[in-house]
């Protein structure tokens, strides 16, 4: 079958009149939608921002590690008394106060991590720093102070506090 010039002009405007207009319709309507729901995400996190960021502040003072761990050997192993309790601190804040409606997917992953390492037969001290760090980092992200890329990069240390100096 050999198509005739009057078949390609007939062709020409089918597209001309109905498939073109129909793609610019569709990719329209999806950008109008993705649009929308970047909106409407973006003012649901403006309305909880307050709520969240002191919820953030409490997680994060629950990854704190007290003095006496801090200046453990990375690989002792934590006393069982620290592990629960941290547990029981992160279980409640994150089940109890409903504040597990507030993490993004990927820090609900970090901090069921930290549960992992918390629970875990060999609760090695510098697993359990690096499984807070990481949900530290996490909450950063979540506030939108890192970046991505932020996320990846390591920061250097700081000079280890002088044994004189309070807490």
């Amino acid at each position: 079958m050999v198509m005739t010039d009057e078949d390609m002009k007939l062709v020409i405007a089918f597209a001309k009149w109905i498939v073109f207009p129909m793609v610019g319709f569709l990719a329209g309507f999806f950008v109008q939608w993705f649009l929308q729901s970047r909106k409407s995400r973006d003012e649901l996190l403006n309305a909880l921002a307050i709520e969240r960021a002191t919820a953030f502040q409490k997680l994060w003072q629950c990854t704190v590690l007290p003095e006496d761990i801090r200046r453990m050997k990375g690989d002792a192993i934590i006393r069982q008394e620290f592990l629960r309790e941290k547990d029981g601190e992160l279980h409640a804040w994150y089940y109890g106060r409903a504040n597990a409606l507030l993490l993004s997917w990927r820090t609900t992953r970090r901090l069921f991590e930290v549960w992992d390492v918390l629970r875990s037969d060999y609760p090695f001290k510098g697993r359990v720093e690096k499984a807070f760090s990481r949900l530290r980092t996490g909450l950063k992200r979540d506030c939108g102070i890192y970046t991505g890329w932020n996320a990846w990069r390591r920061l250097p240390a700081p000079r280890p506090r002088p044994g004189s100096w309070p807490d």
